[in-house]
């Protein structure tokens, strides 16, 4: 497996080192994390318990999980927290050992990276620009023969949109006649204006083959601190366990969560300003010539910019040396040269990233 093929975004030494520029400097629009940071709460809490670090963490998360089925309404033996939603993926895919693997292309490379180590084979489900990258239930029922297990990312990473709930249950109901087990990956789902009404987990008690991936490092910040959990029955939850690393969640990440939950009206604030500022890049990134953006509902934005005349790395480049970092799509199965990524950031920094591309590519147009 090619290294390249499986690289992320974020990694902010690495453009510091290429481009002679102190990673302080950048603006990351490579990775899509909170812009405005972790609530207030979070770091007070991580201070006042600096001593904890003396203390082997729960490795349970007892009290971590009791606040996630409040805030998640679900039981706690339904959730198993781990370093990371990528922690529960490899774990998933550890425990089901599935012959074939079917996943959408583009989407997240951990799911092929996974089951390419368990040494499943992975069919792909190439979604077409044309239909703005979204997935249809005939791709669906001829994908998953032969399937074992169907992992799907919503909102799609890196495309931004959606799975319409009524399709999303067509899907799981499909593929549960089918003896196919289905994860569906929310990272990004607390982004969403209608964050609940669009999540699965209501479903969980429906569907004895419906797992979750909920994450908490990318809409409260807390990437350096890796958090995220799996969801689904108490039965498979603790089968999942039992493959987990012990103490795999530090105590400080425990903490950060339990006090990221607890703040209400940061969500409420994160969820109003990324969808003002998504419909404003959306709205200008269209205006730039040669650059067409799909349609998004998360905090990030898939670009075509083969009108501007530049292939993605070019693009990462020339926006590298004036200290912006964006995400190149040419490593993602289904995409090529032509795409990029970018995160939804505060105005100042959507601002400074529209005026860059249209330095390289020609003012926007009316």
């Amino acid at each position: 497996m090619s290294c390249q093929r499986f690289a992320h975004g974020g990694n902010l030494q690495s453009a510091s080192e290429k481009y002679g520029i102190p990673v302080e400097e950048f603006i990351d629009f490579s990775s899509n994390i909170n812009p405005f940071g972790p609530p207030p709460a979070v770091l007070d809490e991580i201070k006042q318990n600096l001593a904890e670090i003396s203390h082997y963490p729960d490795p349970d998360c007892r009290a971590l999980r009791k606040v996630l089925s409040e805030y998640l309404d679900l039981p706690p033996e339904q959730i198993l927290v781990g370093n990371g939603a990528v922690e529960i993926i490899y774990l998933i895919v550890r425990w089901k050992r599935p012959e074939r693997v079917s996943v959408p292309a583009p989407t997240f490379v951990e799911y092929e990276k996974a089951a390419r180590l368990e040494g499943s084979s992975v069919n792909y489900i190439f979604l077409q620009a044309e239909r703005n990258f979204q997935l249809q239930m005939e791709q669906i029922e001829e994908a998953v023969e032969h399937s074992d297990l169907l992992f799907l990312c919503n909102p799609n990473n890196p495309v931004g949109n959606t799975i319409p709930r009524p399709l999303m249950e067509e899907i799981i109901r499909f593929c549960d006649q089918n003896g196919v087990l289905v994860v569906v990956d929310e990272s990004f789902i607390d982004f969403l204006p209608n964050s609940t009404e669009a999540s699965c987990r209501r479903l969980i008690g429906r569907y004895s083959n419906l797992l979750l991936v909920y994450s908490l490092t990318k809409f409260f910040a807390l990437p350096g601190l890796r958090l995220g959990c799996g969801l689904g029955p108490e039965k498979i939850m603790k089968a999942l366990a039992w493959l987990k690393d012990p103490w795999s969640v530090n105590c400080f990440a425990q903490r950060a969560g339990i006090a990221a939950l607890k703040s209400p009206s940061f969500g409420e604030k994160t969820r109003e300003l990324i969808t003002q500022e998504r419909n404003y890049l959306m709205h200008n990134l269209g205006k730039i010539p040669g650059c067409k953006p799909y349609p998004a509902e998360a905090n990030f934005i898939l670009m075509d910019i083969s009108g501007m005349g530049l292939s993605a790395p070019e693009m990462v480049d020339r926006l590298g040396t004036r200290g912006i970092l964006v995400r190149d799509c040419s490593s993602f199965v289904g995409l090529n040269s032509h795409y990029i990524r970018v995160a939804v950031k505060d105005r100042q920094a959507n601002d400074r990233l529209l005026h860059s591309l249209e330095e390289i590519g020609g003012k926007r147009v009316d």
